[in-house]
């Protein structure tokens, strides 16, 4: 890289007015009905310094939890998974609060508790806004990651439009490439009609606005959309042994699994079987680890494909 010397360099100027502004811009985006009580978990990250604002602004009673920032994290973890907010799914049942939301460190994720403090599925989420954004425009496209449940797709369907999948991570290329009108994966959402970005904040104003459209608990809403039986497992994979590790998972797979419909090698393998069912074992990008993730229409399909899985995963990986 070409290096600028120490007296060449520009200035600096603040910029006082950038969190209000976003605020404005979100509250011009959405319609939330006054009234809702809310509890917000920041993680003691970014979003502890707008988005308690942003839902009051919004006329909801916050409490909120981790909302000092903070990057040692000393509340809980960082990633907004049900094994790390047991203490937001409490505090809603104790207070009785129609919603509980919660951040990841710099606020580009969401998830959200219901009424009763129970954890919903992030695939849950991304179906219900998905098929809004698919209605909404009369149909289209809408990207989601290769790891989430086949009821986005059946939503989006029904709605009217297409969904494409891609890698994970990959989510704002892919819809750049493909023109869509919505796209996420677990925890991420990208609206694009506000912009083209991830936006955990904007989806916790999204989510107030769809209880309140539907006028109805979120606990209500959210049973609208399939609930399959979903498995998700880590196992540790040396990154020298990730390549060969694949490239025999992909034929025992192939070999095991019948009743193929098709198969998703964007990431990973992904197979498709006929009745609804798939399983996907891919290695991370970030961690020395392997990864399968299943879904079944029934509980014994689920339990059908975690044995083949682990059969593979325990003969290459030991």
């Amino acid at each position: 890289f070409k290096r600028a010397s120490w007296d060449s360099l520009g200035s600096v100027h603040p910029y006082p007015d950038a969190i209000p502004r976003y605020l404005r811009a979100i509250k011009r985006a959405v319609k939330v009905r006054r009234g809702f009580k809310v509890v917000v978990d920041c993680a003691s990250g970014a979003g502890s310094v707008v988005t308690p604002y942003l839902l009051r602004e919004l006329g909801c009673k916050v409490i909120t939890l981790n909302s000092n920032p903070d990057g040692h994290f000393p509340g809980r973890p960082s990633e907004p998974q049900p094994w790390n907010l047991g203490d937001l799914m409490n505090t809603v049942r104790e207070v009785g609060a129609d919603v509980g939301l919660a951040h990841d460190g710099d606020a580009d994720r969401i998830a959200a508790v219901d009424e009763n403090g129970k954890f919903i599925k992030h695939d849950t989420l991304i179906a219900i806004f998905a098929g809004r954004a698919i209605r909404a425009h009369g149909g289209g496209i809408a990207v989601t990651s290769i790891n989430t449940s086949v009821a986005i797709e059946e939503v989006v369907a029904r709605a009217g439009g297409r969904t494409v999948r891609t890698a994970l991570g990959n989510i704002h290329a892919a819809m750049l490439e493909h023109g869509a009108i919505f796209a996420a994966e677990p925890g991420k959402f990208i609206f694009t009609d506000f912009g083209k970005w991830p936006d955990g904040i904007l989806c916790a104003a999204k989510v107030l606005e769809l209880m309140s459209l539907e006028g109805k608990p979120i606990s209500k809403i959210v049973a609208e959309v399939p609930d399959y039986y979903f498995h998700h497992e880590d196992f540790p994979c040396p990154d020298e042994r990730k390549e060969e590790f694949m490239r025999n998972i992909r034929e025992y797979l192939l070999a095991n699994i019948g009743e193929v419909r098709d198969t998703l090698e964007i990431d990973g393998l992904r197979v498709n079987r006929k009745d609804g069912s798939w399983i996907l074992i891919r290695t991370s990008g970030t961690e020395p680890k392997a990864r399968m993730v299943l879904e079944g229409r029934t509980r014994a399909e689920a339990e059908m494909l975690r044995e083949i899985g682990l059969k593979g995963i325990k003969k290459f990986l030991g």
